[in-house]
Parts: C-alpha cells; structure tokens; sequence
C-alpha cells in the first residue's frame, strides 16, 4: 500500500509521469524510467516523505501513550481518593 500523493513533495523543474503522484511505490517505480538526475531528485523526495511519515506516526503512537499514562494516573488517584 503506498502512501498518499500529497505527501509526497514532487521536485520541480523535470517533467514527471503522472503515476509518481499515485504513492510511494508508483513513484520508485516511476524513478527507474527518469534521466539519472531526475530519478535521483525524485527518490530523494520519496525517501524524505517516507521518513516523515515514519516520524509522524511514532510520535503519535508516543503521544497516545502518554496520554493514557496520564489518565491512568488520574484514574488511580481519584480511586484512592475515595
């Protein structure tokens, strides 16, 4: 399954096929028909996006963690409360 296409920054300048706007693996797949220059750009943009992503999604599972944390904390201190 590939990644969305607004992900995805496209390098200005070279003319791309349209599949490379399809996700992550139609845009590899894409690179490999580029001149050397515009594959290269392309990939490294690909690449980029990917590791955004990567980054994006652990730091929302770490987010959700802590905020269970958190209302675990509160759940318990309101039981000892009581």
């Amino acid at each position: 399954m590939g990644h969305r296409s607004e992900n995805v920054g496209v390098p200005q300048g070279p003319v791309v096929p349209p599949a490379v706007l399809g996700g992550v693996d139609q845009a590899l797949r894409a690179a490999e028909t580029l001149p050397a220059d515009a594959a290269r750009l392309l990939t490294q943009a690909v690449l980029c996006a990917f590791d955004n992503l990567t980054t994006l999604a652990v730091d929302a599972i770490l987010l959700f963690a802590a905020a269970f944390k958190a209302w675990r904390v509160h759940v318990a201190y309101r039981v000892g409360m009581k």
